[in-house]
C-alpha cells in the first residue's frame, strides 16, 4: 500500500540533505527510525522530486568524510608512486616528458579546451577564500599547518645533494627574475665583445655564479661593494653583508675544491678600471 509522504516527513529529508548536507547513507538509520516504511531507495526519489542539492562546499566535505580513515580504499596501502618523482624515476620521467608532449601538441593545435571568460566555471564568482588568511578562517590555517608539516617531512627525508639541488634551483630562479645589474652589464658586454662564450646566472650545485667561461671552466663574480662589504668603504658590517660574506666564501671554497678557477671583481674595480677589463680577462684567459 503506498503511503503518502507527510509534510514532517519532508521538512525533516530537507533538513539532513540540504541544511546539514549529509549523504543518505549518513542520516539513513535515523531517519527509519523515526519513519520505519521509508527506504533508500524511497529517499532517494523524493530528494529527487523535491529538488534538493547540496552546496559545492558541502559535496567537497562529503567526499572527504566519505573517504577519510579506513573509507579509503588506499588506508594503510603505500601507493605505486610513493617517493618517486621524475629525478630519480624513470617511469615517471618518461610519463612527465610525454605529458609534456602532448600537452604542447594540443596547445599548437588549438586542442586545449578554453577556459577563459565565460567558459570559466569562476567566471563572475567570488572564491570563497576571498580577502580570508590562515589568521582568519580555520581551514586555510589547517591546511597551512598540514602543507608546513608535509614540506618538513620530505625537506627531512632529502639526502644534502638533494637539498642543494633544490637551493639551487630556487636560487637560479630568483636570479633570472632579476635584472642585471650595472656591472654585470659592463661584464657581459665586455665578454660579448670578446666572443667568449659564458653562461649567465650559472648554477653549480646550489650555488649561482654570475657568469661561467664554458670554453675555460673559469667563472667571473661582480660584487656590489655594499651589499658585499667592500672592506674598502665599509668597516662596520650589518647583518646582511655578513651573510653575504660568509655565502661568499663559501661559493670560493667550493670553487677551490671542484678545481674551478674564478676572478671576484669588487663594484668600484669594475668601474674604475673599465677601458683595462678587456686585457684583464684576456691575460687570465691566455694563462688557461
Amino acid at each position: 500500500m503506498r503511503v503518502y509522504w507527510t509534510k514532517d516527513e519532508e521538512n525533516e529529508l530537507r533538513y539532513y540533505y540540504e541544511e546539514l548536507g549529509l549523504s543518505i547513507s549518513e542520516f539513513y538509520e535515523k531517519f527509519i527510525f523515526k519513519y520505519p516504511h521509508r527506504t533508500k531507495t524511497a529517499l532517494e526519489v523524493k530528494i529527487g522530486k523535491l529538488k534538493l542539492h547540496h552546496t559545492k562546499l558541502q559535496i567537497s566535505n562529503l567526499k572527504s568524510r566519505l573517504n577519510s580513515g579506513e573509507k579509503n580504499g588506499m588506508y594503510g596501502r603505500v601507493g605505486p608512486n610513493n617517493g618517486l618523482n621524475k629525478e630519480n624515476s624513470q617511469r615517471m620521467r618518461e610519463s612527465s616528458i610525454k605529458i609534456s608532449k602532448t600537452r604542447l601538441y594540443m596547445s599548437l593545435n588549438n586542442l586545449l579546451p578554453d577556459v577563459s571568460g565565460d567558459n570559466n566555471g569562476m567566471y563572475g564568482k567570488e572564491p570563497w577564500n576571498k580577502g580570508k588568511t590562515k589568521y582568519t578562517d580555520s581551514r586555510l590555517l589547517g591546511t597551512s599547518e598540514k602543507q608546513s608539516k608535509n614540506r618538513i617531512k620530505y625537506w627531512g627525508s632529502l639526502n644534502q645533494l638533494e637539498k642543494d639541488n633544490i637551493i639551487g634551483r630556487l636560487s637560479l630562479a630568483a636570479n633570472k627574475a632579476k635584472k642585471d645589474t650595472k656591472i654585470e652589464i659592463i661584464i657581459k658586454e665586455i665578454l660579448e665583445k670578446l666572443n667568449i662564450n659564458f653562461t649567465k646566472n650559472y648554477r653549480c650545485n646550489k650555488y649561482i655564479f654570475d657568469f661561467y667561461l664554458t670554453d675555460y671552466n673559469f667563472v667571473i663574480e661582480c660584487q656590489g661593494d655594499y651589499w658585499h662589504g667592500n672592506p674598502i668603504f665599509f668597516k662596520e658590517l650589518n647583518d646582511i653583508q655578513l651573510n653575504n660574506i660568509e655565502r661568499d666564501k663559501k661559493k670560493l671554497k667550493y670553487l677551490k675544491d671542484n678545481k674551478i678557477e674564478s676572478l671576484f671583481l669588487w663594484e668600484n674595480e669594475i668601474y674604475k678600471n673599465k677601458e683595462l677589463l678587456d686585457n684583464i680577462i684576456l691575460d687570465i684567459i691566455k694563462k688557461k
